[in-house]
């Protein structure tokens, strides 16, 4: 559904059509914040969903370098070492405090090509050992994508399937500022739909061909 659709069925689980507790601002940012909530369960289960790739420019004595600034929860799947003729390969993790030791007498290009190795820290990558040539595209990072915050022009990320929960939730949220009785009922009923969504999910990404 639509985010307008979204917010029709969050104010019709508020019972809120003609209430002025809430703008349809703060019920659009309670959205936002479910589906935050239903996305981290869902990478939880599975790490192919909102995958994007970003590529990494490399400059010779540069070890580090920007990651993607729209990455969910730190939620990195894998990053690839491209060589000269577009072959890709897996990168090993390592701890920052060893990447003197990899960096040593090691080359970035040599006779025999040396696969480098990665470390993360904060906002950035680290390349080890230091590359010692300039080129364009030559670490590809593919990762979890953080969603849009929803809003009336902005559609939601979930799979419609997760609309009805996301609903339900941002509805907790809402009633979770002021002292309602219902609430209670919407933990409930929103217990219940998660329990049955989710194993539609996991299901359902069992099933998918890989």
């Amino acid at each position: 559904m639509t985010s307008a659709q979204l917010l029709t069925l969050l104010k019709d689980v508020l019972k809120a059509d003609n209430d002025t507790i809430w703008t349809d601002a703060e019920l659009y940012r309670y959205l936002t914040y479910a589906q935050q909530d239903i996305m981290a369960k869902m990478v939880e289960q599975d790490q192919n969903w909102f995958e994007a790739t970003s590529s990494v420019d490399i400059t010779s004595g540069t070890q580090e370098y920007s990651l993607p600034s729209d990455i969910f929860l730190g939620k990195v799947t894998v990053i690839e070492f491209i060589d000269r003729n577009d072959n890709y390969y897996p990168m090993e993790k390592i701890k920052k405090s060893k990447r003197e030791v990899t960096n040593g007498t090691a080359r970035f290009y040599a006779t025999q090509l040396t696969i480098p190795v990665y470390y993360i820290t904060g906002t950035k990558i680290g390349i080890s050992p230091t590359p010692n040539e300039t080129r364009t595209g030559a670490i590809l990072i593919t990762y979890i994508q953080s969603p849009s915050d929803i809003a009336s022009n902005v559609q939601p990320t979930l799979p419609a399937m997760f609309h009805p929960l996301a609903a339900y939730r941002a509805a907790i949220l809402a009633k979770g500022v002021k002292d309602d009785d219902d609430i209670e009922n919407l933990v409930f009923v929103t217990s219940e739909l998660e329990t049955t969504l989710f194993r539609a999910f996991i299901d359902r990404a069992t099933e998918a061909p890989t």
